[in-house]
């Protein structure tokens, strides 16, 4: 019975022991305004990208129209694992979803007025849009 109550209470000693350093070792969870830091650090590099792509879309370019959306969502894929908030994280994953929908729908098109009528385009960019309201919203 003695052998019995030590194990259990060796047991309950390296049980707390274990939690104890557990939440020690853990990062504090990631702040709202952190994970945004995160998201426009890595985003400002693709400020080139940015810049060319009202023009390439109003040129029709819709070749580097697509390359700068891949950019952009191999960024954000980038950028996923980083931002552990979990109010940001919703939102990067929505807008990731986004662009590669908007990005399936340019890469196979010849022109912007193709693309007027075609309902996924259409769903993708209010996605994009709302993810891009809810980032500026959490983010500014």
């Amino acid at each position: 019975m003695r052998t019995h109550t030590r194990s259990l209470a060796v047991l309950a000693t390296v049980a707390f022991g274990a939690s104890a350093l557990a939440g020690c070792s853990a990062a504090a969870p990631q702040t709202v305004d952190e994970a945004c830091t995160v998201v426009a650090d890595g985003m400002q590099e693709l400020e080139s990208e940015f810049a060319g792509l009202s023009d390439d879309l109003q040129s029709g370019d819709m070749s580097a129209v697509s390359t700068a959306l891949t950019a952009m969502q191999d960024k954000l894929a980038e950028l996923k694992p980083k931002v552990t908030n979990e109010e940001v994280s919703a939102v990067i994953t929505d807008m990731h979803g986004a662009l590669e929908d908007f990005n399936g729908a340019v890469d196979g098109s010849e022109n912007l007025l193709e693309l007027a009528g075609d309902e996924d385009f259409q769903a993708a960019g209010e996605t994009m849009a709302s993810s891009g309201q809810a980032y500026s919203e959490l983010c500014n």
